[in-house]
């Protein structure tokens, strides 16, 4: 059964150039043959781009890519490392992530839940934005070699398009990319991979690509507001007695230990009378799960050979984190990240 949104693919963004982003094939084309290395020291992609820009021009910086189209540069190895190992390390901080909020749930505390799953939401953009070789970057320029100051931290997006790649000054890019907010610079960048024609729509791709569940806009309301009953609600009461704080944050129920890595081990227990599976697919922890999977399925499709992001390691951090606190999650986890390895 598929997920049942009001538009299952919602239009993107109107797309904001014309060579990005590249087709699968093309992504194909540009990782064949990679293989991730381990670093004892890992440079930083800032650091790569602020290299690069002494490079270009050692006296100015910023004029070397001033060009609406940006400075072209070469899609290497040592860019390709850079990108795939910003985009495994966000992807396990998005993991870890969900599995904070699965046991923050589990407590009752729905507010930092919230925020827990946006976040993991959030690093899961940062992740597939990077294995699809796209990424927002800031550099301090005053650390660059033989260039004046700039001020610190300049915005740069570099990218690999259906035949270049370029290193463009934020400044330099489509308004619609370089909104306020530092966030949504993100939540563009991500909007902007529903345009590669080749990308299947699947369940979890449709899902990682569109705003449900945990949007900044509620983050924000969450997480920022003065608003009484507005900005963590359940500890409004806090000044109260202990008795009413606690009485008050009863009514945000705790979650229950279900497995959200199937629809039929979900149910598993309950009475089929009251079953209702809008429950399952409104659940938010199914949404930051099938995220998980779409970037697993896109690794294996740009980067089989790696040994970075492995089964091995993704049970165990759930094993760390989960403990004996939900024990149908952990084992549904187990299973649906073995099941995975057995269909490879």
């Amino acid at each position: 059964m598929a997920f049942e949104f009001d538009d299952p693919f919602p239009p993107p963004a109107e797309r904001a150039f014309a060579d990005f982003p590249p087709s699968l094939a093309r992504l194909q084309e540009v990782y064949a043959g990679f293989v991730p290395s381990f670093e004892m020291r890992r440079e930083s992609l800032s650091e790569y781009v602020r290299n690069k820009l002494s490079e270009i021009s050692p006296t100015s910086n910023a004029d070397a890519i001033r060009a609406p189209t940006g400075h072209s540069l070469s899609c290497d190895v040592d860019l390709l490392q850079r990108h795939f190992a910003w985009s495994a390390t966000c992807f396990v901080r998005a993991y870890s992530l969900l599995l904070t909020y699965v046991i923050i749930s589990r407590r009752g505390l729905s507010s930092w839940a919230t925020v827990t799953g946006y976040y993991s939401r959030f690093y899961s953009a940062k992740a597939l934005a990077n294995l699809c070789l796209a990424s927002w970057v800031d550099v301090d320029l005053r650390a660059s070699n033989g260039g004046p100051s700039h001020g610190k931290n300049w915005k740069f997006l570099v990218y690999t398009g259906a035949e270049h790649t370029r290193l463009i000054e934020g400044s330099r890019l489509p308004t619609s990319m370089v909104p306020n907010a530092s966030h949504e610079r993100w939540w563009r960048l991500l909007d902007q991979l529903r345009h590669i024609p080749d990308l299947a729509e699947t369940d979890p791709m449709t899902t990682a690509l569109q705003p449900w569940p945990f949007t900044s806009e509620r983050r924000n309301e969450v997480n920022y507001s003065d608003v009484w009953m507005e900005g963590f609600p359940e500890l409004e009461w806090f000044d109260t007695s202990v008795e009413q704080m606690l009485a008050h944050m009863s009514f945000a129920s705790a979650r229950q230990d279900d497995d959200f890595t199937d629809i039929d081990r979900y149910f598993v227990g309950m009475d089929p009378e009251s079953a209702d599976v809008a429950d399952y697919y409104t659940d938010p922890a199914v949404a930051l799960w099938q995220t998980v999977i779409a970037y697993l399925d896109l690794v294996g499709i740009l980067v089989p050979a790696q040994n970075v992001v492995t089964t091995d390691k993704l049970i165990a951090l759930a094993e760390r984190t989960l403990g004996s606190d939900s024990p149908r999650t952990l084992e549904g986890l187990r299973l649906a990240l073995r099941e995975r390895d057995s269909a490879t």
